[in-house]
């Protein structure tokens, strides 16, 4: 697939940092996810939930220890969000099970507003960033909200301990 944007880029790497907005799976030969930043689109060929563990692993953490934190120091279940870094307080929240293919991550701090809509025939959320992009979510505006709600709820977490 080529592309020719002077936004869009292809990697063979990404490393998560303070200026990602969002991680989608993309199904193509060569890319398995597309990354979104304020300025600038990535392509890269690890899937979203490798591109999670790898940024855990940078930080000193591993996925499932993440997991077993939201779990037990904030009672979080199901779909937990995931601290990827302390020190610049980044959190990417699922919107399905991480281990469904089909899940997207988003980073709760750059979260403006979100809106129950519709597009091509199916109802989902349309999201809003800090920076004015708006992307379009195929989950509830319900589902959104709890996602949003339980990375919420580990910020408040860690600002207490800052």
């Amino acid at each position: 697939m080529a592309i020719y944007s002077p936004d869009i880029y292809q990697a063979d790497d990404y490393e998560i940092t303070q200026d990602t907005l969002l991680i989608k799976p993309f199904y193509d030969i060569e890319f398995s996810s597309v990354i979104m930043e304020s300025n600038q689109t990535y392509y890269v060929k690890q899937t979203p939930l490798q591109l999670i563990k790898q940024a855990r692993l940078t930080n000193g953490s591993s996925f499932d220890g993440r997991s077993t934190f939201s779990v037990s120091s904030l009672g979080i279940k199901s779909k937990p969000p995931i601290l990827i870094s302390e020190s610049q307080a980044i959190i990417a929240a699922p919107t399905l099970s991480p281990s469904n293919p089909r899940c997207e991550w988003f980073f709760s701090k750059h979260v403006v507003a979100i809106d129950g809509t519709s597009q091509e025939g199916k109802n989902g959320t349309q999201v809003t960033f800090r920076d004015r992009t708006k992307v379009f979510f195929d989950i509830s505006h319900n589902q959104f909200l709890s996602a949003l709600t339980k990375a919420h709820r580990c910020q408040a977490f860690l600002q207490n301990f800052q």
